[in-house]
């Protein structure tokens, strides 16, 4: 049973990459962290175990980030996971069909929150969801088919940001944004106050989603 049939990633161009990932917490939630090389077809599960971080982490907005997020192209998955699940799944149809359908849980929650947060932070509902079917995830899964890492990455809405020294600046649709966890939220506003208080129950929904569950399932 192929992970890649999974109903949620309709429409999307999946990739599998089976093989032991290792990679820390700390090095993956780095901006500088070149995450884009597993959506390439000739890399491996392993290509960025070896990967060290140098210095302080660079902004999200650097070119070097943003160019890394832009050449993984639109509607991207590629799903990481070991050879022993890989192995599980090919023999036992029921535990796969378990994953396929935890996975695609997965989905469709971090889906509901991030349209929930797009539009909390000005976009219509069709805006919010668009931003999603032509981003890319990067999901890693454990052993058990539970999500150990994932990167999602969208088209930037337009949005006042608060940078790490202080500065306030604005992005448009010409920026990519990553997420990674959700650290980043926090750091959003809104540039119509109105708005935010309109939609202040969708981002507290939201928060809640991405903060309870989503990891894993």
């Amino acid at each position: 049973m192929d992970i890649r049939n999974v109903a949620a990633f309709a429409g999307y161009n999946v990739n599998i990459k089976t093989g032991n990932c290792d990679v820390s917490k700390s090095n993956w939630n780095r901006n500088d962290f070149p995450f884009w090389k597993y959506f390439e077809k000739a890399t491996t599960a392993e290509c960025l175990n070896s990967w060290k971080a140098k210095g302080k982490d660079i902004s999200e907005w650097s070119d070097f980030a943003q160019n890394g997020a832009k050449s993984i192209g639109d509607s991207q998955i590629t799903i990481i996971m070991p050879e022993s699940l890989q192995k599980k799944m090919e023999s036992d149809s029921v535990f796969a069909l378990k994953i396929m359908e935890k996975v695609s849980t997965w989905k469709k929650n971090y889906d509901s929150a991030d349209v929930a947060i797009g539009m909390a932070n000005g976009e219509s509902h069709s805006q919010a969801k668009m931003a999603l079917q032509t981003g890319s995830y990067l999901i890693e899964l454990d052993e058990n088919g539970d999500v150990e890492n994932y990167t999602v990455t969208t088209h930037g809405t337009e949005y006042l940001a608060t940078l790490s020294n202080g500065e306030k600046k604005i992005y448009n649709r010409n920026t990519f944004h990553a997420r990674k966890d959700t650290s980043d939220i926090d750091q959003r506003e809104l540039i119509t106050e109105r708005e935010s208080d309109a939609k202040e129950s969708l981002y507290i929904e939201a928060m809640a989603v991405l903060s309870t569950g989503m990891r894993k399932i």
